[in-house]
């Protein structure tokens, strides 16, 4: 579940501000984390 942690922040410092990056990320995050 560590690998949770590291997503999460991860997230938070590389999107900031991008929404449209944050969908095309989280996509890609979600299926390496999940």
């Amino acid at each position: 579940m560590h690998l949770y942690f590291v997503c999460a922040v991860f997230q938070r410092i590389f999107f900031g501000d991008h929404r449209t990056w944050q969908l095309l990320w989280l996509s890609q995050w979600y299926k390496l984390c999940t």
